[in-house]
């Protein structure tokens, strides 16, 4: 097995099964089709909200915060970090009729090719653009990753939001 953590460096692995979904990640499927369903309720972010709590950075324009200080779990989704530094989406979350579901199988895009942009921000154009062509071939993609974002997502799988309302802009 590949040790994602080694000489100081670290890296994570993204599922190319995963990758690979056509899923509507976009804002016409967010407008259309699963109404932003991401961003209320417990079920992924913020993890520790009340069921029927919306996200305290969500408006009616959407988030509050800029792509570049977005929370790095906000960013990645539906992706999550998972065991092994492996990049997945939770099979509850993404089949459910309330959040994602709505929006498999609409387009004619990947997952990864939709969320691209985004995750330049966080990970770079070369090696998202890497990312898209490994994981089309059908082969997972391991890629190194900034200790910053590294930390920053940990951080946020573990934040206690029962002491704060609000989730806090990378960075802070």
């Amino acid at each position: 097995m590949f040790d994602l953590i080694c000489d100081e460096k670290i890296y994570w692995k993204i599922s190319a099964k995963w990758a690979n979904k056509i899923i509507t990640c976009t804002k016409d499927g967010i407008l259309n089709f699963c109404h932003g369903q991401c961003c209320k309720y417990k079920t992924y972010f913020p993890k520790n909200y009340p069921d029927d709590t919306s996200c305290s950075a969500l408006t009616e324009l959407g988030c509050s915060f800029s792509l570049d200080e977005r929370p790095v779990s906000c960013v990645l989704f539906p992706f999550t970090l998972q065991k092994n530094n492996l990049l997945g989406m939770q099979f509850r979350i993404i089949y459910n009729p309330h959040r994602c579901g709505p929006c498999i199988g609409k387009g004619d895009k990947t997952i990864s090719e939709n969320l691209s942009n985004q995750w330049k921000i966080l990970f770079g154009d070369e090696t998202v653009e890497k990312m898209i062509g490994t994981t089309k071939i059908g082969k997972d993609f391991v890629f190194r990753v900034d200790k910053k974002i590294d930390e920053q997502v940990r951080k946020e799988l573990n934040f206690d939001y029962k002491s704060s309302r609000n989730p806090e802009p990378r960075g802070k």
